[in-house]
């Protein structure tokens, strides 16, 4: 998975992901729950978007003055899905 311009994370993160159980640990600050939001896009889980994006999930530098806002991009490849897994995940993304 790799995230960009989300919460903390101004430049491409990579988070390799594997089946099973998988722990995210580190310091207060370093990422962990922006980890997890960013799978809840991935998933288009309806409880994280029924609050919606709000400002402060774009990554912002402050610069002098104005606080630019870079474009967030989540992206991820799931691989070694069957056919039923994958027909599931597309249902699951379509309303």
């Amino acid at each position: 998975m790799q995230v960009k311009g989300f919460r903390l994370f101004k430049d491409p993160a990579t988070v390799e992901l594997y089946r099973g159980l998988n722990l995210l640990v580190g310091e207060n600050g370093c990422g962990k729950s922006s980890i997890v939001d960013a799978i809840r896009i991935l998933l288009n889980k309806s409880e994280f978007f029924h609050r919606g994006l709000r400002e402060e999930a774009f990554y912002q530098e402050y610069s002098g003055g104005a606080l630019p806002t870079l474009p967030i991009s989540v992206s991820a490849i799931f691989s070694d899905l069957d056919d039923t897994q994958r027909i599931e995940y597309l249902t699951w993304l379509t309303p």
